[in-house]
């Protein structure tokens, strides 16, 4: 599929997406996480913090940023906002603005990457990363599929919080390796790909693309200052 104006065709599937009814309530309900799966998107996958859709048969990884969540709660860090900035490194990416299913504002950033004159979108909100390999002509069936569960997700950030500010080290490199293990042809993973092809794009959302961020948790720390 040739596309003139790659800019005008993905935002006018986004906006497409977002014009669409939003479901009120939730069908699939997690520790960490909960959302609506309309008919039309299908799942493979799921695991604690993440989850393989499927729309037309193109798999989907949705991935949890949890370290997002604990760094908003202990350290009044910016890491929610670097997730949805626009990136340099995509052939179209751009940061919108929406309702989700309270009707409170979400923020979220569309980008599209080519590589070897294959494309990968990657939707990215808050809290979450949607990533897929894709044909130009399946934008916007993945973005309806896409924003109808960004939409409509919520998380349970205390149960979040309890698990992971417990460790002393959030490693992205592991969860990274269990959302981007699809095999790519010839070039091994996605993962890998985005790393060698856009070194300055970071999937962690961090300001610096590390193998892992380390987190500690204040509330250890403050029970060594006071003696506990």
């Amino acid at each position: 599929m040739q596309v003139s104006n790659l800019d005008a065709y993905v935002d006018k599937s986004v906006q497409e997406a977002l014009a669409l009814d939003v479901s009120r309530y939730q069908t699939n309900k997690k520790s960490y996480y909960s959302f609506y799966l309309p008919l039309s998107v299908g799942r493979r996958q799921t695991t604690e913090s993440s989850d393989v859709l499927v729309v037309n048969g193109r798999e989907i990884q949705m991935s949890l940023n949890a370290s997002a969540v604990v760094s908003e709660k202990y350290y009044n860090s910016q890491a929610t906002y670097l997730n949805t900035v626009e990136n340099d490194a995509a052939v179209f990416s751009k940061v919108y603005q929406s309702l989700n299913y309270l009707n409170k504002d979400m923020t979220f950033s569309v980008n599209l990457f080519e590589i070897d004159r294959s494309h990968y979108l990657m939707v990215r909100t808050m809290y979450f990363y949607y990533l897929c390999e894709c044909e130009l002509y399946e934008i916007p069936d993945l973005l309806r599929g896409i924003l109808s569960v960004a939409r409509t997700t919520s998380i349970n950030s205390q149960e979040i919080i309890n698990d992971y500010s417990s460790k002393e080290v959030i490693s992205y490199s592991n969860e990274a390796k269990s959302i981007f293990a699809q095999n790519v042809p010839e070039n091994g993973t996605l993962e890998q790909m985005l790393k060698d092809y856009y070194p300055q794009y970071n999937l962690s959302g961090r300001e610096t693309a590390t193998d892992a961020e380390e987190f500690y948790d204040p509330r250890s720390n403050a029970s060594n200052e006071s003696g506990e």
